[in-house]
């Protein structure tokens, strides 16, 4: 036999307010009366019928809209992250409301209402990935144009860090032996010192020099390979800097380009000698 609720006019006023509150979550169904689900996973279940009623044939189960991208290249992927940061809630409700040019018909003419369309938006917000973890890197779809660009930028600062290191040992290799950074400290006083000064800085040639380096500055030597110090030296630099292609030998500049090197001032590193 089922139980039916007691008539709430025979309660008192506690009773009578607690029980209206109990009604309030009871349906009945075919096996009686039964709990009936909270407001937000109803709604959540409505977005779901209302998502699969007009936007799956175009969009996917999955959000990704990977079936109709044949048809439609420019159709969004609600499962990538970039896509879901650029739009605003409000920008997907007028979106699903009044449509997008001839692709994205307007549901409000299909009798949806506005409550109904930000429902739509949260059924949409879900398709994006999970927030990685600090320090944690953001997972894109495979094949991704974004996934692609990151990979390609992950290459470069690889390649940029090996370059760097090979710049610098060969930039060791050149001014090994004694004999040889004897060898650069005359050619930096044959060709050099008159507008870089012997002790590298650059300071009295400033005045009339404008852009003329302080080869002592550590900031300016970490955004310097030897690599570039050497063809700065054989090919020039505008009007303030000649080359000296034809005076010195590629050898010879990659050694004046170790001895610039050494010129950087970190802390417990003394000048350069060659003596």
């Amino acid at each position: 036999m089922r139980a039916c609720l007691p008539p709430l006019s025979h309660s008192s006023g506690g009773e009578s307010m607690l029980l209206g509150l109990f009604a309030g979550l009871l349906v009945f169904g075919s096996s009686g009366w039964q709990l009936a689900a909270p407001p937000a996973a109803r709604a959540q279940a409505d977005a779901g019928k209302l998502y699969q009623e007009h936007c799956v044939k175009c969009h996917g189960k999955d959000g990704t809209g990977a079936a109709a991208r044949g048809i439609e290249p420019n159709i969004p992927d609600f499962t990538a992250a970039s896509w879901q940061a650029k739009r605003s809630d409000a920008q997907l409700l007028v979106s699903i409301l009044d449509g997008k040019g001839n692709v994205m018909p307007a549901f409000r003419a299909k009798k949806i209402s506005e409550e109904e369309a930000r429902r739509l938006v949260a059924h949409v917000r879900k398709f994006a990935p999970a927030k990685t973890k600090p320090g944690q890197q953001e997972r894109l779809p495979p094949g991704s144009f974004e996934e692609r660009y990151q990979q390609l930028e992950r290459d470069l600062a690889d390649l940029q860090k090996q370059f760097h290191q090979l710049s610098k040992v060969s930039a060791e290799a050149c001014a090994s032996s004694p004999s040889e950074m004897s060898a650069a400290r005359k050619l930096f006083e044959q060709h050099c010192v008159k507008c870089h000064g012997t002790d590298g800085t650059g300071s009295a040639a400033r005045g009339r020099l404008r852009e003329i380096p302080d080869f002592t500055n550590a900031s300016w030597q970490e955004r310097r390979s030897h690599v570039q110090l050497a063809a700065s030296i054989l090919d020039g630099k505008g009007k303030e800097m000649p080359s000296w292609r034809s005076q010195i030998s590629e050898q010879q500049a990659r050694a004046l380009a170790a001895y610039v090197q050494a010129f950087r001032r970190d802390p417990g590193k003394s000048r350069p000698s060659g003596k």
